[in-house]
């Protein structure tokens, strides 16, 4: 099964040999190879890459607004996002694999044992349990015309279920990753991408049963999160 894996990457020395270290108990069970959308960076972020990541494409990407910040207020941030996006999805679909993982490079993957519930999905998408920030909002959410409202934690049942939006980590088959277009949405690229491909009647779930770690700073890369156990 060849499964890719990619994201927009910029200055994220401090946590992607971890983001490797992660993957590393995939590579007995499925054909792994990744894709990058790279921001010139001042730190190691492509020596790493280059190191660690095996089959892989880095693609130069150097327009728009960059930032380490988590700037969700900013425009010209959230469109260079989507741009970013768009083009490595364009990529995605030139590889065709048997699935696509949209991975943020802060979010550490859960061991196979765990993660293979993903693979399993009726779904033409689907999510793990991935904690937005140091609270409960997890990375899915149901429109409400044009707002939208979170899964309280009450509900995260251990089991797959339909939502309309994932975001963070976000596996797709061959239908959501050809049909895959972002763009601007003022709580991020991710809701512009799931409300189109709820137009296009492609289905999305989330599993909380598989659980990622979203590491965000420096100081909590070693530091376990009591919400997943680890």
């Amino acid at each position: 099964m060849k499964v890719t894996v990619g994201c927009p990457i910029y200055e994220r020395g401090w946590v992607l040999n971890a983001w490797f270290d992660a993957l590393d108990d995939w590579r007995e069970h499925v054909d792994l190879r990744f894709l990058f959308v790279y921001t010139e960076s001042e730190d190691d972020t492509l020596a790493i890459i280059e190191k660690r990541a095996g089959p892989h494409i880095v693609f130069p990407y150097n327009e728009g607004d960059h930032s380490t910040k988590r700037n969700w207020g900013d425009q010209s941030r959230l469109e260079t996002m989507a741009n970013m996006r768009n083009f490595l999805m364009a990529q995605v679909n030139l590889d065709k694999p048997d699935f696509f993982l949209s991975l943020d490079s802060d979010i550490l993957v859960a061991p196979w044992e765990s993660s293979q519930a993903l693979f399993e999905t009726k779904y033409d998408a689907v999510a793990p349990l991935v904690y937005l920030g140091a609270g409960d909002i997890s990375n899915c959410f149901y429109f409400q015309g044009d707002h939208h409202r979170r899964l309280p934690r009450a509900r995260m049942y251990d089991i797959e279920q339909r939502v309309d939006v994932i975001a963070a980590a976000k596996l797709m088959k061959p239908l959501a990753y050809r049909n895959s277009i972002y763009g601007y949405n003022r709580y991020g690229e991710d809701f512009y991408w799931a409300r189109e491909l709820g137009r296009a009647n492609i289905s999305l779930a989330f599993n909380s049963s598989v659980k990622f770690k979203h590491v965000m700073t420096p100081e909590k890369l070693d530091v376990v999160d009591e919400r997943i156990g680890w």
